[in-house]
Formats: structure tokens, C-alpha cells, sequence
């Protein structure tokens, strides 16, 4: 061997362990460790998700390439911070945290659901792995049973997704699904429309709240939580109060869940009810007035209302408005609605209570001058008749000025239920007869109606004595809708046996329901054009 060869040997020899370091001490890469959950709640995806990371790092950010139009909401949380907003930048969601971290909780929701008359179809991303770290992602993303389903990186089983696998940085799934509008019940809340009344003692809560269906399975029920230092109070719907039996409260860990049982159903796509849910807290100074009751609500407004005056920050308010006896400083949106703590709450300061009188300036006029009549009357009767006429006067003069109004109003609102009642039954019906139901199941909705309507209809005629002649002239107005609708209701039924014993044809059948329903709807227009002309 000559010396050339040697001396490269020996050069070879001592670089050697400067090469096989790295390879000698080098670990291979720990992946994080995620688990995750999925379901649609009141039309929007929700994901739960659950990392372990291999560090802890200071930011986290998750691939949603062609879907950052659809998430509505993504908030995370880790040992040291609570509800930390994503920031969406392109095709990234992105978390920032204040101390490093390596357990985080992930909320995230997406708008996912499209419908129309037949069908529901949904598109619903699924972050699996963070950039930057291959994860060992398991768990599961569930749906109602009859919901055909399809994914990229889950296992499908039936009504659900599995997962379990070790998935590379910046994965997602995306899983798509349809199925009969008739099938499933799917609907949203539209909107809330929120008052609080801060009181001396406690802060009162009403959220007027408007559902809207998804699909043509009636949604008969509503679930939210309240904080357990919150106490539910009640609801009203366009049928008025709800009787205390249809609601029920659950205590869950560190909420209370209260379920209500619908009194107006939600039938087909694209109907609507409004339902005004009532609850109170003790009194403070910081108002959780962005409080979520547990679904997504991306359209509302609040309104922050005193019998006195308070300061707010200007940050958080867009202007004042005065209702009745009530200042009320009408606030900003902050973002979507969800959790109950979601958003900071709002400080409020300088607060002033006014006694309160009871009574409107409208309604203090209105006495103020009945006062100066009465006055007026009695210095007159005195002069001329007994001690004993002078009283039948006020008390005449009192009951034509002060019962129209107060009354009126009450009559108002019944010949509006009148006509919400009529519009659900035809709603109703019509979907019985999508599901093919029998002949008994539509009589008895005709029945149910016309229970309730005569009830409404006691009560209306009580009200409508006191107005004399006016009030006869809309009862005899009333009886002539009434007859008209048990006319055509009484078709309804002929119409429904003669067709499934055969003697109409399908043709017929729904031109002559349609018919009749158009002329029920037009009836139940006149209830409210009724209440509009006299009252």
C-alpha cells in the first residue's frame, strides 16, 4: 500500500466519528398525539379537538385550504389561557398564546349545511394535524342516522367517521354527505334580538329568538345552558306564555341545560318561529351581556336598558334609545354567540335608579287630563246634582278613557295568535300529508285546532264586551271568518277520506287542497287585518 493510499485511509478513519455523530445520537421525530369529535349542532359543524404536542410552543396553526370562508368561529384554550381567537390568514387558521403550551383545546365551527326543499347536503372540514408536526390523530365525527357519508382519511361506519392513524403536518378530511330533506331534523337560530334590564337586585334576560328549519322534519324542541348562577324564568311564544310543563331543567357539571318543548313547531324548509326566553342573575357591575346559550348565533343585537342612567364604555356601545321608562344603550357585536364566557364582559358604572312609577309618559298624560275632566265634572255636578252622580260621572268618564287602551291591546295580540295558529295548522297538515300520513292523524290536528282557536276565541269575546257597540261589530267580524274556516276544514276532511278510499283521483286531490289552503291562508289574513283596522 503506498503512502498516498494510507494517508487518505487515515483521513477517512479520523473524519469519521464527526460524521456518525449525528447519526449516532439522532432520535427519531416524536409525533404529537390529537384526539378529536365531531357533530352538527343547530346547522353548524362542530369540532372538539384535543393535542398533545411533543413541546411547548407558543403557536399553533391548522390547514383548512378552499374552507376559511366557512369557519364562523375557531377558539382555543390551554392550561394558562382561556379562549384564545384563531386569526384566519389565507388558507391558515392560526392560534397565538401568551405561555408556551403543550395541551391545547380547540373549538372549531363551520357553516356546513345546504338545503333546499328535497335535499340536505353537507361539506364539513376536519382539522387533523397542526402545521409542523405529524400527529397520531383517533376519535370519531358523528351524524343522524340516514346521513350518507364519505371521507378521505376516516374509516366510515354507518351514521360515523373513525379515526386512527398517524397522519403527516397540515392534514385535514373533508367529509361530504346528503340525504332527504324528509329524514333528519336540521334548523338554526337566525337571529336573537337581547334586552337586559339591569334592576336593583338582579339583571333580567330576554332573547327574542327566531328559528329557522333546514329540512322538512319538524324540529319540536329547544335546548340552551345557563350558567348555574342563572335562573330560568320562562318562555313566550306567538301562542302566547308557555305553561311551566313545557320546559324541564337539567343540572349538568357547571351548567344548567333547560329543555323546551315547542308549542309552535317548525315544519318545512325555510319556516320560521320566534320564541322569547326569560332569565335573571344577581346584580353586578360587570353585565355578561354576549353570553352564549350553547348553539351558534352569528345575527343579534343586545341592548343594555335601566329605569335611571348608567355609564358604558364608549368601545363597546353604537348609541342611546329611550323605550317607555327604560335608557337603553344599544352595543356592539363582538362576534358569533356560543359559549356562555366566549367574550369579556362590560363594565358599567355611575348607576342611577329612578323610582319607579309604574307608568309611561303617554299613560301619565292620559291621567293627568282624565284628573282635569273629572275635576271639571265634579265642580259642575255639584252645582246641580247629589253627591252620589258626581261619582257615577268619574267612574264613567274613568272607564271610556283608560279601558279602550289597555284592552285593545290585549285583543290585539289575540286576533294575531287567532291567525299564527290557522298558518301553523295549514303548515302542519302539509306535512303530514309530505310523510303520507293517515286520514286520523290529520282529523286530529283539525281537532287540536279547533280546540285552541275556541279557547282563544272565549277569551277574545270577554275582552271585546267592553268596547260596546265597536266590540260587537268585531265579534260579529270574527264569526264570520270562524264560519268560513270550519266550512273549508270540514272539506279538508271529506276531501282526505274520499281520496284514500279512491274516489279522487291524485290529480284532483291537490288541486282541490291547494285550493281550499289558499282560502284558509287568506282567512287567517283577515285576523290580522281585523286586529289592524279596529284596534
Amino acid at each position: 500500500m503506498d503512502r498516498k493510499t494510507l494517508s487518505q485511509i487515515l483521513a477517512i478513519l479520523l473524519w469519521m466519528p464527526l460524521f456518525l455523530a449525528p447519526l449516532l445520537t439522532a432520535q427519531p421525530s416524536i409525533p404529537a398525539k390529537a384526539t378529536v369529535s365531531a357533530r352538527i349542532e343547530y346547522g353548524y359543524g362542530l369540532v372538539f379537538y384535543h393535542i398533545e404536542l411533543p413541546e411547548p410552543t407558543t403557536s399553533l396553526s391548522f390547514n383548512v385550504s378552499g374552507y376559511t370562508g366557512k369557519l364562523v368561529l375557531a377558539v382555543a384554550q390551554t392550561e394558562r389561557q382561556r379562549n384564545v381567537l384563531a386569526v384566519v390568514d389565507k388558507s391558515q387558521v392560526k392560534f397565538a398564546f401568551s405561555d408556551p403550551a403543550r395541551q391545547v383545546n380547540i373549538t372549531f365551527v363551520f357553516d356546513i349545511v345546504t338545503s333546499n326543499l328535497t335535499t340536505i347536503e353537507i361539506r364539513f372540514p376536519i382539522p387533523l394535524s397542526p402545521f409542523g408536526y405529524a400527529t397520531n390523530v383517533s376519535g370519531t365525527a358523528s351524524f343522524s342516522t340516514g346521513i350518507n357519508v364519505n371521507s378521505t382519511f376516516g374509516k366510515v361506519m354507518g351514521s360515523q367517521v373513525s379515526y386512527n392513524a398517524t397522519l403527516p403536518p397540515a392534514s385535514y378530511d373533508v367529509i361530504r354527505g346528503s340525504t332527504s330533506s324528509g329524514q333528519v331534523p336540521v334548523g338554526k337560530i337566525a337571529r336573537i334580538n337581547r334586552t337586559i334590564i339591569l334592576e336593583a337586585d338582579k339583571i333580567v334576560y330576554e332573547d327574542t329568538v327566531e328559528i329557522l328549519q333546514l329540512s322538512n322534519y319538524p324540529i319540536t324542541s329547544l335546548a340552551i345552558a345557563l350558567p348555574v348562577s342563572y335562573v330560568f324564568d320562562g318562555a313566550e311564544g306567538l301562542l302566547g306564555p308557555y305553561p311551566r310543563n313545557y320546559w324541564h331543567s337539567y343540572n349538568a357539571s357547571n351548567s344548567t341545560l333547560i329543555l323546551i318543548t315547542l308549542m309552535s313547531s317548525v315544519q318545512l324548509v325555510g319556516q320560521r318561529t320566534v320564541l322569547t326566553l326569560r332569565y335573571h342573575t344577581n346584580r353586578s357591575n360587570m353585565i355578561n351581556a354576549y353570553m352564549g346559550l350553547g348553539f351558534v348565533v352569528t345575527d343579534y343585537s343586545v341592548k343594555l336598558c335601566i329605569r335611571g342612567s348608567l355609564t358604558v364604555p364608549q368601545e363597546f356601545t353604537t348609541g342611546e334609545t329611550v323605550t317607555g321608562s327604560l335608557q337603553c344603550y344599544v352595543l356592539k357585536p363582538v362576534g358569533p354567540l356560543f359559549q356562555a364566557d366566549l367574550y369579556p364582559r362590560v363594565p358599567v358604572s355611575n348607576i342611577v335608579f329612578k323610582p319607579s312609577t309604574g307608568l309611561s309618559l303617554a299613560e301619565t298624560v292620559i291621567i293627568l287630563l282624565v284628573l282635569i275632566l273629572l275635576l271639571a265634572t265634579g265642580v259642575f255636578a255639584v252645582a246641580r246634582i247629589r253627591r252620589n252622580k258626581v261619582e257615577k260621572a268619574k267612574e264613567k268618564v274613568l272607564t271610556a278613557t283608560t279601558v279602550p287602551r289597555e284592552v285593545s291591546e290585549a285583543i290585539y295580540k289575540i286576533l294575531l295568535r287567532r291567525e299564527e295558529l290557522l298558518i301553523t295548522t295549514i303548515e302542519n297538515l302539509n306535512s303530514l300529508r309530505a310523510r303520507k300520513a293517515g286520514t286520523t292523524k290529520i282529523v286530529s290536528v283539525i281537532r287540536e285546532y279547533e280546540k285552541r282557536d275556541t279557547a282563544l276565541e272565549t277569551e277574545v269575546s270577554k275582552l271585546l264586551g267592553q268596547l260596546g257597540d265597536a266590540g260587537r261589530e268585531i265579534t260579529n267580524e270574527m264569526v264570520r271568518i270562524k264560519e268560513g274556516i270550519h266550512q273549508r276544514m270540514n272539506e279538508i276532511e271529506k276531501i282526505e277520506r274520499n281520496y284514500r278510499v279512491g274516489r279522487l283521483d291524485k290529480k284532483e286531490y291537490n288541486v282541490r287542497i291547494e285550493s281550499l289552503e289558499t282560502e284558509l291562508r287568506n282567512l287567517a289574513q283577515k285576523f290580522r287585518e281585523l286586529a289592524e283596522k279596529n284596534i
